[in-house]
């Protein structure tokens, strides 16, 4: 069942990254080099082009609402 799973979701990422409308490798390792080098790294940080959308996204629908939308796009 997960190979299942991990095979949807890779076709998905191809899909939704592989025509250059994600964010550059660079911008996501930038922040995650910036959290790991933190004295004091926050709980969570918004890296990408999309990011910040989707946190507006998923507080307006609400958890469950959010959960299904992205559900609904691995299948």
């Amino acid at each position: 069942a997960y190979a299942k799973v991990a095979q949807v979701v890779a076709k998905t990422t191809r899909a939704s990254y592989g025509h250059g409308l994600g964010s550059h490798p660079r911008v996501i390792a930038d922040v995650v080099s910036t959290a790991v080098r933190s004295a004091r790294p926050r709980t969570r940080y918004a890296a990408g082009k999309y990011a910040k959308m989707m946190i507006g996204v998923r507080k307006w629908l609400g958890d469950r609402m959010f959960d299904r939308l992205i559900l609904s796009q691995m299948r």
